[in-house]
């Protein structure tokens, strides 16, 4: 592992210094032990994106997590096609539901791994959405492209999502000031619309 000018590098892996940062901060804000499972959740997801782009014929030159998400760069000179590329994008959420069925068929068992059945779930469900930098988000706009040109294509998905996320972000505010709320889910909501309005769109 080495240090880079924004975080550090262990491979091809880069992890953002604001990200371990708050990576830090929840751990050691964690009293129920959910964040491990949380963070094997979100590494066996990126390991199916991961693992669709190798056998897709893509190769991987970076994955970088930051605060808007993580990102896979990939070799342009070798270039998926469209059909490979929606197969990376749905390989993410589809790991996070075939380990939620397998893992509350367990749970019988070892009772913890109903927790991570319900992980799985949130993660898969919540990234179908149509919201960048979701994995919904980014198959939306690979649809698009199909009809318009990329620009058109990244502008409609941006507006989509940007109005979605501050809908979200309003509504857990009123849920907030009303006592209902969490501030858990106001931060999600933070996180979507900086997201959608970073430009980040790789």
């Amino acid at each position: 592992m080495r240090r880079s000018r924004s975080g550090l590098r262990w491979g091809k892996l880069e992890c953002s210094g604001p990200f371990l940062l708050v990576c830090a901060a929840l751990f050691y804000l964690d009293q129920e032990n959910v964040l491990p499972w949380v963070a094997l959740a979100a590494i066996l997801h990126e390991s199916g994106h991961y693992a669709a782009a190798v056998l897709a014929g893509g190769r991987v030159r970076r994955v970088r997590a930051a605060l808007t998400g993580c990102c896979m760069e990939l070799d342009p000179r070798q270039p998926l096609s469209y059909g490979g590329e929606m197969a990376v994008i749905l390989s993410g959420p589809a790991v996070d539901l075939i380990l939620a069925g397998a893992a509350a068929k367990l749970g019988a068992w070892w009772e913890p791994l109903y927790l991570f059945a319900g992980i799985n779930l949130a993660l898969g469900v919540f990234n179908l959405l149509p919201v960048y930098p979701l994995d919904g988000g980014r198959l939306a706009r690979l649809i698009l492209t199909a009809f318009l040109t990329p620009d058109r294509a990244v502008a409609a998905v941006q507006l989509c999502s940007s109005g979605l996320a501050a809908l979200y972000l309003t509504v857990q505010g009123i849920l907030l000031l009303q006592g209902r709320g969490s501030p858990a889910f106001l931060i999600f909501g933070g996180w979507l619309l900086a997201g959608a309005a970073s430009g980040e769109w790789v």
